[in-house]
C-alpha cells in the first residue's frame, strides 16, 4: 500500500476550500433555519397523547 502524502493532501484541501467555504455557510444556515422548523413539528407531534394500542387492528 502506498504511503498518503498528507501535505499533498491538505494543500489540495487547501486550494478546494475557497469554492467549497460559501456552500458550507450556506448549508450551516439552512440547518439552522430547519432546525427550529422540526423542533416545532417535533413537539407537536408528541404533544396529542397516543394509546398504546394504536397499531393494532381493531374489528
Amino acid at each position: 500500500m502506498d504511503a498518503i502524502n498528507e501535505a499533498a493532501l491538505l494543500d489540495e484541501i487547501t486550494d478546494l476550500m475557497p469554492d467549497v467555504s460559501p456552500r458550507l455557510e450556506q448549508l450551516r444556515n439552512d440547518a439552522n433555519a430547519l432546525s427550529s422548523i422540526f423542533a416545532t413539528l417535533h413537539r407537536q407531534a408528541w404533544s396529542d397523547p397516543m394509546s398504546y394500542d394504536r397499531y393494532l387492528q381493531r374489528n
